[in-house]
């Protein structure tokens, strides 16, 4: 509490980023398309998100269909069920994208396809192991995460056709 008394926001903010050590260089971004899936009104775009040094991130696309050049809202969806579990018919993405913004979903470390398979099923078995295998490394897993949503964040901005960038984080 003192710090935070002592010390503006700027200042705040960087101690987070230095305790959970968020890296202050960003890797480039580059993506890998490894499918897609076109539905009635959209189309999925299966992609793989890579930075040098860093795991890969599997991640959903998915664009409503209609002109290219409208400016839409884009929407970064992480889950901590994964990716996929708001991505079948009549699920929580596919209303967004019928809303007409275009959805990112993503599976940050230890959630969906890069979930820890050595464990039980429990969450908080897997959670913990993560969470140390993180710290073993140096790098605590929040500031992992971090880093992988700043990252899909950055392939959204960057994409044509995008107004601004919404953030919705899910944990089971």
């Amino acid at each position: 509490r003192t710090f935070w008394k002592k010390n503006d926001t700027k200042a705040c903010l960087a101690e987070v980023k230095r305790l959970i050590r968020v890296s202050e260089k960003r890797e480039k971004v580059t993506l890998r398309n490894v499918g897609k899936i076109n539905r009635d009104s959209y189309r999925i775009e299966k992609l793989v998100i890579e930075r040098k040094g860093e795991l890969p991130m599997p991640a959903l696309l998915f664009v409503p269909a209609g002109d290219a050049r409208v400016k839409r809202t884009a929407t970064l969806y992480a889950d901590g069920r994964g990716k996929a579990s708001g991505a079948a018919a009549g699920g929580e993405t596919e209303k967004l994208v019928r809303d007409g913004h275009i959805v990112l979903s993503v599976d940050l470390r230890g959630f969906g396809e890069t979930a820890d398979r050595g464990s039980d099923k429990k969450y908080c078995n897997r959670e913990h192991r993560v969470a140390n295998l993180a710290m073993h490394i140096g790098r605590p897993l929040l500031g992992q995460r971090v880093d992988d949503l700043l990252a899909a964040a950055d392939v959204l901005s960057r994409r044509d056709g995008v107004k601004v960038v919404h953030l919705v984080g899910l944990h089971d």
